[in-house]
């Protein structure tokens, strides 16, 4: 069964895997015979990447060579999310050190590994995606391939997709075709949830990252009711403007009462937290918003 991980931090564990694609983030696979395993890097330096790197796992992977402030920042971010996971650390002496690191946060009753194997580092993880949800895909690569068409990579969050099967692309509610499907640059006649897929598709959207494609249908708005929920290190007062990250959605916002959005964006979260950022302070997450509903 495919499992997604994100790993957080440095370290060697990184070597169990071979580079597909790196932009702002960085994604590596493994072929084993419990099936693919995905490991997902983000980019501190951008920031954004963190929550992006965590919408698209199934588990978390703390990996910690040294304890760093770019490190507290991640894991603060992780806390916001209902992952499991495992912390590894590369020698006994850092179990002590990472545990006072982890303290009051849920990553305290994580195990703590040194220098796993891989099947120590995926025992016991299936893929967190659900199968019953519809058909749920979320695009982080777009680009155009000659003679091919349109061309995206993502990953199944739920359901299974077929060859010819009709979807919607949101934000912008337009239909597109699934011509085909690639697993590991294979073609495949149908991928499941817990895959990175690659589809060529029939359509007249505008592509990108943070596209969700799915035969359900899913809200779309420039507003959200709720409340700022704020991260108990960030002291100083909210920004007039600041950042959202929903799904892999990254958009300018304000807040009045309401969380006010400077595009309209897809409310598909698959269960995680919108997450607040500002750009020109330290810590950057200014904490999460819970949607009223």
């Amino acid at each position: 069964m495919d499992t997604n991980l994100c790993i957080l931090g440095s370290g060697k564990i990184i070597e169990f895997f071979k580079k597909s694609s790196v932009t702002d983030l960085a994604i590596y696979h493994r072929q084993t015979e419990r099936g693919i395993i995905t490991a997902i890097v983000p980019n501190y330096e951008k920031i954004q990447t963190v929550p992006f790197a965590l919408n698209m796992a199934d588990h978390v992977i703390i990996s910690v060579e040294s304890v760093n402030k770019e490190l507290g920042e991640m894991i603060l971010i992780a806390n916001e999310f209902p992952l499991d996971g495992k912390i590894v650390v590369y020698e006994d002496y850092m179990a002590d050190e990472v545990k006072r690191v982890l303290a009051g946060t849920k990553f305290e009753k994580f195990p703590i590994l040194v220098n796993p194997t891989l099947d120590e580092l995926v025992d016991g993880y299936t893929d967190g995606t659900g199968k019953n949800d519809g058909k749920l895909v979320l695009v982080d690569q777009y680009f155009k391939v000659k003679g091919v068409g349109d061309v995206v990579l993502g990953f199944m969050k739920s359901g299974c997709v077929k060859k010819f099967d009709k979807l919607v692309v949101y934000p912008s509610k337009k239909e597109c075709v699934v011509k085909s499907i690639q697993v590991m640059s294979k073609n495949v006649d149908e991928a499941c949830a817990g895959t990175r897929i690659g589809f060529a598709l029939k359509t007249a959207a505008e592509l990108g990252r943070g596209n969700v494609l799915s035969d359900n249908e899913l809200s779309v708005s420039d507003k959200i009711n709720g409340r700022i929920v704020k991260n108990k290190f960030y002291k100083s007062e909210i920004p007039k403007q600041f950042q959202a990250v929903i799904g892999l959605q990254y958009v300018t916002a304000t807040f009045d009462g309401a969380l006010n959005l400077m595009r309209p964006v897809v409310l598909e979260t698959f269960g995680n937290p919108i997450i607040l950022i500002s750009q020109n302070s330290f810590p950057h997450l200014i904490g999460r918003f819970d949607v009223l509903r």
